[in-house]
């Protein structure tokens, strides 16, 4: 197999182990530039970053394996994708049990979310232009894939032409009101900024 299938083996194997065992792991995490190239992940200081988290299960969606897990002290849910994570080690702590997380009381209901990305790329599409919010760079690769084009970007924004279900990508800039906005197809633009006033008319009365 490729290097990549064996570090993914390996990562899989890894895991296992943990998540049988009850131990938390260690690793590094690749991610996206607007090159598209996967580079790993750093902190601040630009020194490659150390993830630690409370793995839970492993799930494949789309063809595509993620660890449901928690992350570092956070209360809430996440996920990494299985090939971008890099030099897996297991520690000797204890995982926080999933009982404490936020979105894992009841066990686990394979996330929302991910089931949503999903849903962008099926059915009819249209061709939808859009800027976005750079800290929300990787959830567009994710989101979309290699498909998405890069037309401009600036210190804050990149601008995005991506060719998608409408209903899908309404409901998705719906979910992300402060880091993207719509600006064509004219009719898409609408429905949001309709669906928004009806929230703010919602939101905007003291209750």
């Amino acid at each position: 197999g490729t290097p990549q299938n064996r570090q993914l083996f390996l990562t899989v194997e890894t895991l296992d182990e943990a998540i049988s065992r009850g131990k938390k792991v260690t690793f590094r995490y690749q991610e996206y530039g607007t090159d598209k190239a996967l580079h790993l992940r750093k902190n601040k200081d630009g020194e490659e970053r150390l993830y630690v988290v409370n793995p839970y299960r492993m799930v494949v969606v789309n063809g595509r394996y993620y660890l449901i897990c928690s992350a570092f002290d956070f209360d809430n849910v996440s996920h990494y994708r299985l090939d971008r994570i890099q030099d897996i080690t297991i520690t000797e702590e204890s995982v926080r049990p999933m009982s404490e997380i936020r979105g894992l009381e009841h066990g686990l209901d394979l996330p929302r979310h991910l089931a949503e990305h999903i849903n962008m790329l099926i059915g009819e599409s249209v061709q939808v232009r859009f800027w976005f919010d750079r800290s929300i760079l990787n959830e567009i690769m994710d989101t979309f894939g290699n498909d998405i084009l890069f037309t401009e970007e600036d210190e804050t924004r990149v601008k995005a032409t991506v060719h998608v279900n409408e209903q899908a990508i309404q409901a998705w800039a719906e979910q992300h009101p402060t880091t993207v906005r719509v600006i064509s197809p004219e009719k898409l633009v609408t429905n949001i900024r309709e669906d928004f006033k009806k929230a703010l008319e919602i939101y905007g009365s003291e209750a």
